[in-house]
């Protein structure tokens, strides 16, 4: 058998989302806060330390837990639409992870003043 074939190609171990693709700043793992009373939305620039969820159903709804966290820590003020992504991560024969874009949600702020219409009616 020619070298090459037969082998396993990387195996996709479920789904992480992706804050910032240029600085790589994904969910971290809930357990890293493991013994506190609060809930833990934390962000890691490292993959193996990222919240992997099992499905893109899971990791859809996560999504909005970050939703306040996007809007206090990421966004400027002067931005109105930020773009949250999903990635399929993937491990390869030698454990090293690996991450690729499958969707991306985009959340768009509205002005104050539309909001504040909104909340008079």
């Amino acid at each position: 058998m020619a070298k090459g074939f037969g082998e396993k190609r990387n195996q996709e171990i479920g789904f992480a989302l992706l804050f910032t693709p240029e600085g790589k700043a994904y969910a971290a793992r809930k357990n890293i806060n493991e013994g506190q009373d609060e809930p833990f939305l934390g962000i890691t620039k490292v993959l193996e330390d990222a919240q992997i969820w099992r499905t893109k159903k899971e990791v859809q709804k996560a999504s909005n837990d970050y939703i306040p966290l996007i809007l206090e820590e990421l966004i400027d003020d002067q931005e109105q639409d930020y773009e949250l992504k999903i990635c399929s991560v993937s491990k390869d024969k030698k454990g090293k992870l690996s991450d690729r874009l499958i969707e991306k949600i985009v959340l768009r702020r509205l002005p104050e003043d539309a909001i504040v219409e909104a909340n008079q009616e």
